[in-house]
């Protein structure tokens, strides 16, 4: 009943775009919204594994110059029980792995480094698990002269940074809802519509039909012979078609309206009215 109610008007198409433009403020606002979210916790995210990055290439200095990798493995092990914290890695100038936390997550580094804070490489990817992950790449340098380098890769703990996917999701959802909604409110009207089509398509064919056995016309008003054709009494605009054209280039274009303000054409207009009646009384009978 809501529905039938609901569209119970003509108004149907201005109910649809105001609910349209409703939903399209709701998911702008909606979507900035959490992508003020986003962002703040992807600051944060960052601003940690810039921290945890700076921390770890300022410790692994001297003892990746003096390869001493137990050193190296318990300071990538202190920093991988962070909770964010899914893989930590350092390699020599000569790009030899010295210590890494997780070798599942090695093939996850050869990646672009897009962008760059404070010294630090960091980019965003989905691993394995289709969690979002950021990494993070810094030099490892003693006395001015890189050493080495540091990778870092911290996990969105809290699955902030796919909430947009979800909000698309919602978007559509319930755009698709709304959509439903109208159309099964409206499928009378759609029915009516379909009705109408077959109808007017039958009449089409019947047209065809017709004026595949028929050639000429003559004109119950004026007597002229034409081509038969549904066309040639649809096209005829009365407003804008003369009805008496001038000989001479001096006198002007008379159209149906200027019958009845010259007396002269008095004949002209009783007789036109005339035939149209008798025309309607014997298409009536």
């Amino acid at each position: 009943m809501l529905g039938i109610n609901f569209f119970s008007d003509k108004t149907y198409k201005y109910k649809l775009s105001w609910c349209l433009v409703i939903w399209f403020v709701s998911c702008c606002v909606g979507y900035l919204i959490v992508s003020y979210i986003e962002n703040g916790k992807k600051a944060k995210l960052t601003h940690k594994g810039i921290s945890f990055s700076k921390n770890v290439a300022s410790e692994a200095g001297l003892p990746l110059l003096e390869n001493n990798n137990k050193l190296l493995s318990q300071l990538l092990e202190k920093i991988s029980k962070q909770p964010e914290v899914i893989y930590a890695s350092i390699i020599n100038h000569k790009n030899k792995t010295i210590a890494f936390t997780d070798q599942d997550q090695f093939l996850l580094l050869n990646q672009k480094k897009s962008k760059k804070k404070d010294g630090v490489f960091f980019w965003k990817i989905a691993n394995i698990n289709n969690n979002s992950t950021i990494h993070f790449s810094t030099d490892i340098t003693f006395s001015g002269t890189k050493i080495g380098e540091v990778f870092i890769s911290l996990v969105d703990t809290n699955n902030v940074l796919v909430l947009k996917r979800w909000f698309f999701w919602f978007a559509f959802c319930t755009l698709l809802s709304v959509s439903m909604y109208f159309v099964y409110a409206m499928r009378q009207r759609f029915f009516c519509f379909s009705g109408k089509f077959r109808k007017k398509y039958q009449e089409n064919i019947n047209i065809a039909n017709i004026q595949a056995d028929y050639s000429d016309i003559n004109c119950p008003l004026c007597g002229s012979t034409n081509k038969f054709s549904n066309k040639d009494f649809s096209d005829i605009d009365l407003v804008k078609k003369p009805i008496l054209t001038p000989f001479l280039d001096n006198k002007k274009t008379l159209y149906i309206k200027d019958i009845s303000k010259i007396e002269e054409l008095n004949w002209l207009k009783k007789r036109i009215v005339f035939q149209c009646t008798e025309i309607i009384n014997r298409i009536a009978s």
